[in-house]
């Protein structure tokens, strides 16, 4: 049994300095979001579809209440959702979010400490929303579980002027969990000190998180581009099965093996365009409740040598082939065994639940 996980969904907040001078600043932090996460979607199997859930929301630290706040109800396309999302689509939201601007109805009041911990909680469903514009906002999101996260990100020219302490700003320890980065003005040359008068308090509450990353800007925004600001998932590469003896063929050269999807929406038809049809028996259960079973065929005979051996697979129809690329046999051979299964397409991308795998194996 191979358990996997989904698609998470990210929020990204994007706290950032909303004075005219500091417009480098958000546009540059524009070209930083798109970079990191691109770079997300390089670490899947690149035989796979991408896979995405992104949401961006704006918040701007001198204007008050929900007028803080644009997000995914203000424009559509800073909410992405593709079980194989293309770089049409990614351009679509980071032009979108280029073209956000500051409300007209900022203050002298610059509170980014106290608007990240207010914009959190409400994202975080520890507050409930104020006013309409808000729930509009809430239901432009995904519902955040456990599996979620927060990528906040705080970009400015100058100090917080919150009213609180800077301890009383500080992130929650429990999930859904928050991945910080704190950007702050800094001539120094280790981008760790703040420029006097410009970043002490900002400098102090990344420095007093665990989960935040600090960065001088502009001396740091090169390493930024390099480390992105997205949490990072632990099981986002590829799968590679190993086993004590080669897999068998079937005369086509396609595996001898079964594989079956367990899947939880118990309602939803086998997805045909995943390679995936119904099983016999169509439903099973185990200690977790009811699932549906659909079979994984293998890849056409005419993908087969392509799924086999080329890692980008390209063209490929979705479902499962044997797996005879040299990173995989490297993998196996080090741990004393041979590659066996390989999955393409939507076979598996995206998809939260259980494979059952019977193969055949070569004596």
């Amino acid at each position: 049994m191979l358990a996997l996980t989904g698609t998470p969904s990210t929020v990204v907040l994007l706290v950032v300095d909303d004075a005219p001078e500091a417009a480098s600043l958000r546009a540059e932090m524009v070209t930083v979001l798109r970079q990191s996460l691109a770079r997300e979607l390089e670490r899947w199997e690149p035989g796979w579809w991408r896979p995405v859930d992104w949401s961006i929301v704006v918040a701007f630290p001198s204007a008050e209440g929900s007028a803080r706040w644009y997000g995914p109800a203000d424009d559509i396309a800073l909410r992405l959702v593709a079980s194989d999302v293309d770089d049409d689509a990614i351009a679509a939201t980071f032009d979108a979010l280029a073209s956000v601007t500051p409300p007209g109805s900022a203050t002298s009041h610059y509170r980014p400490l106290a608007t990240a911990r207010d914009g959190i909680d409400l994202l975080r469903a520890v507050r409930p929303p104020a006013d309409e514009r808000e729930r509009a906002l809430l239901a432009s999101l995904p519902v955040l579980d456990d599996e979620d996260g927060v990528a906040l990100v705080i970009a400015s020219e100058r100090d917080d002027a919150s009213e609180g302490a800077v301890e009383s700003y500080a992130l929650p320890e429990d999930p859904p969990w928050v991945q910080a980065t704190v950007i702050f003005a800094s001539d120094d040359d280790s981008c760790l000190a703040p420029t006097p008068g410009q970043g002490d308090r900002l400098a102090a509450w990344g420095g007093g998180n665990w989960s935040a990353s600090r960065f001088g800007y502009p001396c740091g925004l090169a390493k930024l581009t390099v480390d992105g600001v997205l949490p990072h998932c632990c099981d986002s590469g590829p799968v590679i099965l190993c086993a004590s003896q080669p897999l068998a063929r079937r005369e086509s050269g396609a595996a001898a093996c079964e594989v079956v999807v367990r899947s939880r929406e118990v309602d939803v038809p086998c997805d045909a365009t995943r390679g995936w049809s119904d099983a016999d028996p169509l439903f099973g259960e185990d200690f977790a409740g009811r699932y549906r079973r659909c079979a994984m065929a293998s890849v056409p005979d005419e993908d087969l040598a392509t799924c086999t051996h080329d890692p980008l697979c390209p063209g490929c129809a979705s479902g499962h082939c044997p797996d005879e690329r040299p990173a995989s046999i490297d993998h196996c051979r080090y741990r004393g065994g041979h590659p066996t299964l390989r999955f393409v397409g939507g076979a598996v991308a995206g998809f939260g639940g259980a494979l059952e795998i019977r193969c055949r194996l070569e004596p």
